[in-house]
Formats: structure tokens, C-alpha cells, sequence
């Protein structure tokens, strides 16, 4: 009988370990590790670019709020509710919802849980992303100097438009505020 042999210029197997096998798993886990804080740090930026996005949306809501309130105050002829007084439809022609100024020891309207007068203006946004501001409108008085340089009172009279939106399902709210003049001469 005759045996071959075949000659390897290989050694033998019997002196590896199975270092590779170690090695690969640890770059494997550092790998995974490396990809999950990429996710975690996607995941929170993409959630304030959308806190971002909804705060905008409210925001321009709010002043087209704020604008349709001017508006509707000219349109109304500029109503004079009395101070304290609920906030009533009032005006010649178009209506504006008009209350009069609070008396200094009460609670600001816009903070009051309570008060439910606001008036909703036109929808701003399409879709899912469509959203309805709110605003109401208080009479501050018509005992106002007309002009910087005007010291006796005149008939200017002022209003504070308060209007708020909410973007979201409770991810963005917006309340703005602002004071319009008139001039009755």
C-alpha cells in the first residue's frame, strides 16, 4: 500500500485561538453603539425642527389673528364699550366682539381660565396643518394724546387685541398682544 503525502506550507492549526472571532464581535458592538446614538440624536433633532416648525405656524396665526381684529375694529366704527363691561358684539355695520377695559383689581383676560369670550378669526394653513387663532378685543379709553408731541388729551382711541393659536396637539402655543390706535379727529 502506498501513502501520499501532500506537503502544505502551512503550520498546523493547533496554535490559533479564535482572536479573530473576539476581535470582529467587539468592532461589531462599538459599530452598533455608534449607530444607536446616530438614531438618538436624529430623533431629537427632527423633533425640534417640528417644535420649530408648529411654533412658526402658530406665530403667523396669531398676527393674522391680530390683523383681521384691526380690520374688523375700523369696520366696526371703532365701538366704545364701557370699562368693565362684558365683551359684547358691538359696532355700525360689521360687528367686532369689543369688551371694555378690566378694572385693575381683576385677572388679565387672556390669563383667566375662565373667560370664554374669545372670537375665532379665519383659518390659517392647509390640511393637517390647518389652524384656527383665536383672539377678543378690550376698549382701552379715547383720553390719548393723538401724537408724541400732543400734551391735552384728545379722541384717540386705543384697543388691546389679544390673540392666541395652538399648533399641534399641545406641541405649540403662541399668545400675542398688541395695542391699535385710532384717530377720530
Amino acid at each position: 500500500m502506498t501513502t501520499r503525502q501532500f506537503l502544505s506550507s502551512r503550520p498546523p492549526l493547533r496554535g490559533q485561538q479564535g482572536i479573530a472571532l473576539i476581535v470582529s464581535l467587539i468592532l461589531l458592538t462599538l459599530m452598533t453603539l455608534v449607530g444607536m446614538a446616530g438614531i438618538r440624536t436624529v430623533t431629537k433633532e427632527e423633533r425640534m425642527v417640528a417644535q420649530v416648525y408648529d411654533r412658526s405656524l402658530a406665530l403667523q396665526a396669531a398676527e393674522s389673528a391680530l390683523r383681521e381684529a384691526e380690520t374688523k375694529i375700523e369696520n366696526a366704527g371703532r365701538p366704545t364699550p364701557a370699562v368693565g363691561s362684558d365683551c359684547t358684539m358691538q359696532g355700525s355695520g360689521t360687528q367686532v366682539n369689543a369688551c371694555g377695559s378690566l378694572i385693575t383689581a381683576t385677572v388679565p383676560r387672556w390669563i383667566s381660565s375662565s373667560f370664554t369670550d374669545w372670537e375665532s378669526a379665519t383659518a390659517v394653513g392647509t390640511g393637517s396643518f390647518l389652524i384656527t387663532p383665536e383672539y377678543f378685543v378690550e376698549y382701552l379709553g379715547n383720553t390719548f394724546p393723538c401724537s408724541l408731541t400732543e400734551v391735552a388729551s384728545s379722541d384717540c382711541k386705543r384697543y388691546r387685541i389679544s390673540a392666541r393659536a395652538k399648533a399641534g396637539s399641545e406641541r405649540a402655543s403662541v399668545v400675542l398682544q398688541s395695542i391699535y390706535a385710532t384717530y377720530d379727529p
